[in-house]
């Protein structure tokens, strides 16, 4: 396609450049974010 990012696999956005990796979400409880938001391109997102 031209002029549209093909992104490899785990990553996403019109650039590519955010990760799909929620690893760095992961808090010590095992829960995403502690349960308390999303995780965005390998940063939680509170939603409180």
């Amino acid at each position: 396609k031209c002029r549209v990012c093909e992104c490899n696999p785990n990553y996403t956005g019109s650039a590519c450049d955010c990760s799909l990796d929620t690893s760095s979400c992961m808090a010590a409880n095992g829960q995403i974010c502690n349960g308390r938001g999303v995780c965005e391109c390998g940063v939680c997102k509170c939603t409180d």
